[in-house]
């Protein structure tokens, strides 16, 4: 009996000292110092910098409009990022704009143009330096002529959009995936 007592207090003794000493070196790992962090954090940036480059190349991106400004009065206007964007799959584009001062056909209170792209023009920075520049002309059958539209994008996203001859919208330039958008009816398709 007390040599029973004996291996299973030894056995409980060894079974906690192996656990101490487990739980000191998982604590013990290595710490990434400031300068290795702002070079993962470089990597990241610049990954999802190419990333945001072959989307625009590859004609596959939503730009989710979050204000603009107007020129005539100089004030700026937040806009509901699910209901205002742009998305551009191949060579076919939905532009939807919420106006909820009117009556709207699209059951959001607002317009969706159903278009195709015509005259795509991809510019990648140089040096990988400067922003992404996109141009393209929308038809659709709302449209009696093409509508021109510039798309400049940032190294963080962030992007500056021309419709015609429209206010300057500010929106964030992003993968389809990540997107959260809500789309209106069509009636012109």
């Amino acid at each position: 009996m007390k040599q029973t007592i004996r291996l299973l207090l030894s056995g409980l003794l060894t079974l906690i000292i192996v656990g101490s000493h487990a739980q000191v070196d998982m604590n013990s790992g290595h710490k990434m110092t400031r300068q290795e962090k702002k070079l993962a954090e470089k990597k990241q940036k610049e990954k999802e910098w190419k990333l945001l480059q072959e989307l625009a190349e590859e004609k596959s991106y939503i730009v989710q409009f979050s204000r603009f400004t107007n020129t005539r009065n100089g004030k700026i206007y937040n806009l509901n990022r699910r209901l205002n964007f742009i998305a551009v799959n191949g060579d076919r584009v939905i532009i939807q704009v919420e106006t909820n001062q009117y009556l709207s056909d699209n059951g959001l209170g607002g317009i969706t143009i159903d278009g195709t792209i015509n005259n795509y023009k991809f510019q990648e920075p140089k040096n990988n330096k400067g922003a992404i520049k996109i141009n393209f002309n929308v038809s659709s059958e709302t449209t009696f002529r093409g509508t021109n539209i510039n798309i400049t994008v940032g190294k963080d996203g962030f992007a500056t959009i021309t419709v015609g001859n429209s206010p300057l919208i500010v929106g964030d330039f992003m993968n389809p995936k990540d997107s959260d958008i809500n789309l209106g009816v069509t009636f012109w398709n």
